[in-house]
């Protein structure tokens, strides 16, 4: 049926829809990741319902007007860029929270098949030609733990003018400062700059990798939950960053 098939395109571009169906006639139709609807329209469902789905993740009824809200959520990507002790360690983790993982670095002994799960994709190159490389999409993860300044500057860069739906880096707060000022300067869209997560990760006295990872992790799952948890963290992350 042409809402399914809808529904199929849009998901294969990485967007988060919802199916929504009235179940006296099965009148079905298609709201994307804006609760706008992308294929067909069904009178009397409620956008905030379509929201409360993707959401939570799961089906809403809504009983008093026989309606359907049915969420299909693409498995979404986490590109790593960076594969060193942090960005390895997440590498491990993240498959478990259904990540389909992609870790990518410069140097080839930092992406060896032998340092990873199985199923996780290893990238190697400049992060400029490994960003070019990737498929990005609306449901992209991005997390930036590389070695240097310079190497987060590059990957932000690389990736601010790509489709994602979180971005984020490691960092003290001058460091952040520095790559996110130096960024703005450039002309990219002031908007996805100060969306950038960074200092990236939940605020839980994490010290080793390990507890680096799953503190970035809390943060992939706290934006996958709640789409509007980025722009609602944007001062508290400026805070940390000592940003005015």
């Amino acid at each position: 049926a042409a809402p399914y098939r809808a529904a199929l395109a849009l998901l294969e571009r990485g967007e988060r829809i919802v199916l929504v169906k009235r179940l006296a006639t099965g009148e079905a139709g298609v709201m994307d990741s804006a609760c706008a609807w992308a294929h067909g329209r069904v009178e009397g469902a409620d956008p905030a319902m379509a929201a409360q789905a993707l959401t939570s993740g799961h089906p809403v009824l809504a009983e008093a007007e026989g309606l359907f809200f049915d969420p299909v959520l693409p498995r979404e990507k986490l590109l790593i860029l960076g594969g060193g002790h942090v960005g390895r360690a997440l590498a491990a983790l993240a498959p478990g929270l259904g990540f389909l993982v992609t870790v990518g670095d410069d140097r080839p002994e930092f992406v060896a098949p032998d340092r990873y799960p199985p199923g996780v994709a290893l990238l190697c190159g400049p992060f400029a030609s490994i960003a070019e490389r990737f498929a990005f999409d609306p449901s992209t993860f991005v997390v930036i733990v590389t070695r240097s300044h310079l190497c987060d500057l590059e990957c932000v860069r690389a990736v601010l003018g790509r489709p994602y739906r979180y971005a984020g880096f490691m960092g003290s707060s001058r460091k952040t400062r520095l790559v996110m000022g130096q960024v703005a300067s450039e002309g990219f869209d002031p908007r996805k700059v100060e969306a950038l997560c960074a200092p990236i990760g939940l605020e839980i006295g994490a010290e080793t990798p390990e507890e680096l990872a799953v503190a970035i992790a809390g943060e992939l799952i706290a934006v996958r939950r709640d789409p509007t948890w980025i722009q609602a963290r944007i001062p508290a992350r400026k805070a940390r960053r000592g940003t005015p």
